[in-house]
């Protein structure tokens, strides 16, 4: 999603080569949120405090 608005930014000078590069990064990154809120939600004391939909409810 990010990647896209970016190319659209950038226009010409982003190659679809990089593009495919920046998604890849992008769906290791979403990997390794989901493997960060499933433990949340195994252990409730590890709950993350980045604000994503996914995420459970931070409780200070």
């Amino acid at each position: 999603m990010l990647s896209e608005v970016l190319a659209r930014v950038e226009g010409s000078r982003t190659s679809s080569r990089q593009l495919e590069v920046k998604k890849r990064k992008n769906r290791r990154k979403s990997k390794v949120r989901n493997s960060e809120v499933q433990a949340s939600r195994k252990h409730p004391q590890f709950t993350i405090k980045q604000g994503s939909s996914r995420s459970p409810k931070t409780v200070n």
